[in-house]
């Protein structure tokens, strides 16, 4: 019990605090994660040498973490609500909402920078199972 307990505490801590000052500090920091209109036209040759859907090194790198962040916020809340604590999984989604939510203050409403806050994410730490 106490092993969950603390894998618990740790990822309490991930999904409110760190996953969207990462996700920030990453955007701001690598020009690759910036939105360029001429990335929207050269989508149509996202095939390799054998004709098969290949990702970007921008996009893939984004994808991988979005994934990893998916799992670890469905294990934290499937867990907190197997064990019936109710309120700390619906504090892991408001934690994750306004940490994540666009702030002025930080992120200045740039257009070039993706969002730190993810529907994906969100709709894992949501799902009932």
């Amino acid at each position: 019990c106490q092993l969950v307990e603390k894998l618990l505490s740790s990822l309490h801590v991930e999904i409110t605090r760190t996953w969207a000052t990462t996700e920030r500090a990453s955007n701001l920091d690598s020009s690759a994660m910036h939105f360029y209109p001429t990335d929207v036209m050269n989508e149509g040759k996202m095939l390799d040498s054998e004709g098969e859907f290949a990702y970007s090194v921008k996009n893939f790198n984004r994808l991988v973490s979005l994934e990893e962040r998916i799992a670890h916020g469905r294990i934290a809340s499937l867990l907190q609500r197997r064990l019936g604590a109710f309120q700390k999984a619906t504090e892991l989604v408001l934690g994750y909402v306004i940490s994540a939510a666009p702030s002025r203050g930080i992120e200045n409403y740039h257009p070039k920078i993706p969002p730190a806050l993810s529907m994906c994410v969100l709709e894992g730490l949501l799902s009932p199972e």
